[in-house]
């Protein structure tokens, strides 16, 4: 290849996860973008996103048997209803949870110029992706009560406004006492903050119970 070639070859962009506080040259993200570009899984979506959606009050029953479906695929002849009531909870949780934790760390993000809404993280929308886990979130039209940058603090009390009522009310296929969705609200908020590191748990998902897997990190099951 000749030098003047090589002189109009473009670099390959990043992957922009890869580098999430850098921004092009007077680039202006939304809230989802912004978002997008800091969470490791999930995508992030605005209001008029097309998709399937569904909402956090959902009826989680056959998303919990086809979870005990896939269960028994992967390990037969194991039946573990738990296991899937616990893991449903937690995606369930997983939504409001990582959405506000994020948001209320961005700098970047322009604040929205309506109303802050009250009651945001009820409006969240999600899709399932592979394996029965939730992959996109569709945000409400209106900004979290706090926006981006705002503080964890105002952020955990709009969480916890959403999700200790939708732990309550959660109809699980097996016993899940109120210790433990009391737990599970607090533990997936923890995870949130904690973005990936390990967190001490006040509830177990008793992953322990299939073939070959053991407590996971910071469960209270190894604190006995």
């Amino acid at each position: 290849m000749g030098s003047r070639q090589r002189s109009h070859r473009q670099r390959p962009r990043p992957h922009p996860r890869r580098h999430p506080g850098r921004l092009r040259q007077g680039a202006r993200l939304s809230l989802a973008e912004a978002l997008t570009r800091e969470h490791p899984w999930l995508t992030f979506c605005d209001a008029d996103a097309p998709g399937d959606w569904l909402s956090l009050t959902l009826d989680p029953i056959p998303w919990q048997q086809a979870l005990v479906a896939q269960h028994a695929r992967w390990y037969p002849g194991v039946d573990a209803p738990q296991v899937a009531a616990a893991f449903v909870l937690q995606y369930l949780l997983q939504i409001p949870a990582h959405t506000l934790a994020y948001a209320a760390g961005l700098a970047d993000a322009p604040p929205e110029p309506e109303a802050r809404a009250h009651g945001w993280a009820a409006q969240l929308r999600f899709t399932l992706g592979p394996n029965h886990v939730p992959d996109r979130v569709r945000l409400p039209r209106l900004s979290p009560t706090g926006g981006p940058g705002s503080g964890l603090a105002r952020a955990e009390r709009e969480y916890r406004a959403i999700a200790e009522p939708v732990a309550a009310a959660y109809p699980a296929i097996a016993k899940l006492g109120s210790a433990t969705r009391g737990g599970l609200v607090t533990d997936m908020w923890r995870q949130a903050v904690a973005r990936g590191r390990a967190v001490e748990r006040e509830s177990c998902c008793f992953l322990y119970v299939m073939p070959g897997c053991h407590e996971c990190a910071g469960c209270p099951r190894l604190k006995r």
